[in-house]
């Protein structure tokens, strides 16, 4: 793929040429599908292709325009979740927030809060995935926290043990979901020292009533091991990878899925 240069980056943004993809996010005690993330991914103006996220961001930044494209990332999808709930009225949607524009100084406009707002939706349906590590401001992303929290809004901790989180600011934050990075999860079957790190955690946000998402899930004996140790949800390819949201159904293929690991 050619590089995105900042005409093309800008093309994109002009004419709205972002698609949301839906991965489910699945409760194997339940046997059910209990929300969905909103994944973006961008199309070529010119060829159709598909670029990934990664590839706009970084190209979005170099070119100052990442609060633009952040913007019309969370439109898409809040678009896409506004039609998927009309046939699945109890499905959260995970969204991100690159909360790297904090440092720009654009906290208090409530941009997301009026776009769920606009379109009927319940600021309860909707958790926001935080990297924390993305913003410098400390002070911006908890009064972005409090704002949103006190609005009715879940939020999530994405990326823990990624290797840049600053688990401090779990006490700060006090998330509704803490997501295990992928890092983590790969072969923790096989690893007692991924396991002796991912154990804690789920003690953790027991006992300050957050859930832990096991994100990366590949194989069954990665989610057999993951509830073990005491994950609440589960996301990654074993389950679903990212699909088109007109395929999502909360039905059988999950449902076995999970079903499967809680019976192992």
């Amino acid at each position: 793929m050619e590089n995105i240069d900042s005409n093309l980056i800008r093309d994109i943004i002009d004419k709205e040429l972002i698609v949301t993809r839906v991965q489910p996010i699945i409760s194997a005690k339940r046997k059910t599908t209990m929300a969905v993330e909103a994944l973006s991914r961008g199309i070529h103006p010119a060829t159709g292709e598909t670029i990934p996220p990664d590839k706009l961001f970084y190209a979005a930044a170099k070119n100052g325009l990442t609060l633009e494209l952040d913007r019309l990332c969370r439109k898409k999808s809040l678009q896409t979740y506004s039609e998927l709930r009309k046939n699945n009225s109890d499905i959260v949607l995970f969204i991100n927030f690159d909360v790297s524009v904090l440092d720009k100084n654009v906290n208090g406009s409530n941009h997301l809060l009026n776009s769920v707002k606009e379109l009927g939706i319940e600021p309860s349906s909707i958790l926001i995935e935080i990297i924390e590590s993305k913003v410098e401001n400390v002070d911006a992303l908890r009064k972005f926290v409090s704002t949103y929290r006190s609005a009715g809004f879940l939020i999530g901790l994405d990326d823990i043990g990624a290797g840049h989180s600053n688990l401090d600011r779990i006490a700060m934050i006090k998330p509704d979901i803490i997501k295990m990075d992928r890092s983590i999860i790969d072969g923790i079957d096989r690893d007692y020292h991924k396991q002796e790190v991912f154990r804690p955690m789920t003690g953790l946000a027991r006992n300050i009533g957050a859930m832990i998402v096991a994100e990366g899930v590949e194989n069954l004996d990665e989610a057999v091991t993951t509830l073990d140790l005491g994950a609440n949800l589960f996301q990654g390819f074993f389950f679903s990878k990212p699909i088109n949201p007109e395929e999502f159904t909360n039905g059988d293929g999950l449902d076995k899925k999970a079903g499967e690991v809680a019976e192992c």
